[in-house]
């Protein structure tokens, strides 16, 4: 238990997510065989790699010393936000990147998509460049939901998605699913944040 707020370490936190990745990743990789669409199990265990690897290897980052400032006691650098935020980004873009048909945007797509993983990961960079404290919980939440923001407009320009076509509109079984799975990360997503913001002007 932590020392310094209610709850477990950080280190903790961390660690624990990073060792239920395996079984995670053995689960979709099985589902996905089992419904004929390993490529589409593949394509979403991709993306928790940047996560993965970010909250093992920084630990120096992701700890309750990222708490402390001072006497003052911070939010600090919380694992599960950052990290299953960029999870989340991760099986968003790549998942949508392998349903479009031009290969120089798919290749686009994953590059921005790695990019804003790797952003969500580094929240200790940008509070070195960023006026506001990102360890305090309003800070968290604005970093967060602001990139989340920049990400879903750079995805629409490059896919076009704010243009729809009803005569190419794809209704197949993979589409569906693809389109139920990544439309519900969004929804679930800000359902999250709105009461952790809410809940936030409460305090």
């Amino acid at each position: 238990m932590s020392d310094i707020r209610f709850g477990n370490t950080y280190e903790f936190l961390s660690k624990l997510m990073v060792m239920c990745v395996p079984g995670v990743l053995i689960s979709i990789i099985a589902v996905s065989y089992l419904l004929n669409h390993l490529d589409l199990g593949i394509i979403v265990s991709f993306a928790f790699i940047v996560p993965s690897l970010a909250l093992y290897f920084r630990d120096d980052v992701f700890n309750d010393e990222s708490c402390i400032e001072g006497e003052e006691i911070l939010f600090g650098y919380i694992p599960t936000w950052y990290g299953l935020v960029s999870l989340a980004i991760g099986i968003y873009g790549y998942f949508n990147a392998v349903g479009l048909n031009n290969l120089t945007i798919t290749i686009i797509l994953f590059a921005v998509t790695l990019i804003f993983q790797i952003l969500l990961v580094m929240p200790d960079k940008f509070n070195k460049i960023l006026s506001i404290e990102i360890r305090q919980k309003k800070g968290s939440a604005l970093l967060i939901v602001s990139l989340v923001i920049l990400f879903f407009i750079i995805y629409s320009i490059i896919t076009g998605s704010s243009s729809v076509n009803l005569n190419n509109l794809d209704v197949s079984y993979e589409s569906l699913i693809r389109k139920a799975v990544t439309w519900g990360i969004a929804i679930i997503l800000a359902i999250l944040f709105a009461r952790k913001i809410r809940s936030m002007n409460k305090e």
